[in-house]
């Protein structure tokens, strides 16, 4: 019986996979299974999983398209480890991410943690480390899906919500929800890099659909009894967030006015975020 369970959600991401599972034939312990939970992709993803599945660690599972967050949960009840790795399928893991892992789980027992990451362009050119975890949860999602291990005990009690209206930001829900119940603890050892490309769902803006997913996520994440003790009072920072982080994804559209009007939003929900790094750089691109 694997100790670790690693899965990867994916759709339509065949010119990315090969790497991905590559990057995990690769790790030094082989203490772990691989589920391949394909999201109703419509490519040769299928062609693309063929050779890897002659390793028995690896296994691949077609569903009906529903969003990660519910691929991410299927592969959870059909996962054989006592911990849970949910790495995403364009994203590469270094050879010690299974090993430290696993170091990690023997020595502390935590029941959550997060590995620190970094981020490369397609060609390997490096965009910035995460080795410290400054920014509160509460101002953003500091961690990258492909670093937190959970143990399966753990994720029975909290799952992804299924609602395709919080894509993209379902992880960011879950772990601001598992927040409120328990300690996430940060390991500050870099064991996977996340590729920035243009077909990242991140990178696509809809104002819209960023909407959509700001509300679901209070809607979500505010109806927990838990969350509404922990963090009622921490609502306007937590808008004040969402504000901006629309207020910078229109500035990368190129959409000033806008951009500025959510960003005074911003302002006025919670004013001392007038002082964060991500309101220099607002007003930078408002100016410039």
């Amino acid at each position: 019986m694997p100790e670790l369970s690693i899965i990867i959600p994916t759709y339509n991401r065949a010119n990315f996979l090969p790497v991905t599972l590559t990057s995990i034939l690769n790790q030094s312990n082989k203490n772990f299974e691989v589920l391949i939970i394909d999201d109703g992709s419509t490519d040769n993803t299928r062609e693309v999983v063929q050779p890897y599945l002659e390793d028995k660690r690896f296994k691949y599972y077609w569903k009906e398209n529903n969003e990660r967050g519910a691929a991410r949960n299927y592969g959870a009840t059909i996962a054989q480890g006592n911990y849970l790795n949910f790495f995403d399928s364009d994203d590469i893991m270094y050879p010690n991410h299974v090993s430290t892992a696993l170091q990690i789980i023997q020595q502390y027992h935590y029941n959550i943690f997060h590995l620190a990451y970094d981020s490369k362009t397609n060609d390997g050119k490096l965009l910035y480390s995460r080795t410290t975890l400054a920014n509160s949860i509460l101002v953003g999602n500091p961690y990258s899906c492909n670093g937190i291990v959970i143990s399966k005990s753990l994720f029975a009690q909290h799952h992804f919500v299924e609602d395709k209206t919080l894509s993209a930001s379902e992880d960011y829900e879950l772990w601001f929800r598992i927040s409120a119940y328990t300690t996430i603890h940060h390991i500050p050892i870099i064991t996977s890099t996340v590729i920035q490309h243009d077909e990242r769902s991140v990178m696509n803006l809809n104002l819209k659909k960023i909407l959509s997913r700001r509300d679901s996520f209070f809607k979500y994440a505010f109806s927990d009894k838990m969350v509404k003790e922990i963090y009622s009072k921490d609502y306007n920072k937590i808008f004040s967030y969402w504000q901006s982080l629309i207020a910078l994804q229109l500035l990368l559209s190129k959409s000033k006015r806008e951009a500025f009007t959510y960003y005074l939003s911003s302002i006025k929900k919670f004013p001392l975020s007038f002082l964060s790094l991500r309101s220099l750089v607002i007003i930078k691109n408002l100016i410039f």
